[in-house]
């Protein structure tokens, strides 16, 4: 889930209205229009952690998780920093 880091970018995690789950480097945010742009972005399509998402978040993907090749997604609905 870890794509090379730009430096210049934040990366975060963010979650859809439809429940999909991002990581990505945000490349700019919309808040009025709730409109995120993710560069090297990856779904997690199966968190496989023991303490959920924000476990995923602090750590990373474990051996169980099931992460996508990179997307691109728009709409969100929650953002959570990573800790950089």
């Amino acid at each position: 889930m870890a794509p090379k880091k730009n430096s210049t970018l934040k990366h975060v995690i963010v979650t859809t209205e439809r429940r999909g789950v991002f990581y990505g480097a945000l490349k700019s945010y919309n808040e009025k229009a709730r409109v995120a742009i993710l560069e090297n972005a990856a779904m997690a399509i199966y968190w496989g952690t023991t303490n959920g998402l924000l476990e995923l978040a602090a750590t990373g993907p474990t051996s169980k998780s099931k992460i996508s090749n990179k997307a691109c997604h728009r709409q969100i609905t929650t953002e959570a920093d990573h800790g950089e």
